[in-house]
């Protein structure tokens, strides 16, 4: 199961966790995890690449992080197009996407 992890403050979003595995194809032929990663790639590059925001980014096999800390109107719309993306694949796929929002402190 692939597990996404949103960070919300008081104000907004300001990343996400997403670990994991879906399960429902073999690699290479997974829409699920293909369909989550190219959307958190997506997300990631558009926010340092095209918005030239700053962003703590980890990935390594199974598991990427984001974080960021900023006011930028674009990059906070783009987080919750994301996070409504896997809220609305995690309905679709509830037996191979766990999507949880958790709110942080400033």
């Amino acid at each position: 199961m692939v597990r996404v992890t949103f960070y919300r403050s008081r104000k907004a979003l300001k990343g996400f966790r997403m670990e994991g595995h879906s399960g429902y194809a073999e690699q290479g032929r997974d829409i699920i995890c293909a369909s989550l990663s190219s959307a958190a790639y997506m997300t990631a590059n558009t926010i340092t690449d095209v918005i030239g925001d700053r962003a703590e980014i980890t990935v390594s096999p199974a598991l990427m992080k984001l974080r960021v800390d900023t006011d930028d109107e674009r990059t906070l719309a783009l987080l919750e197009g994301f996070r409504l993306h896997v809220e609305a694949l995690s309905q679709e796929y509830p037996s191979f996407i766990s999507c949880k929002t958790f709110t942080v402190k400033e």
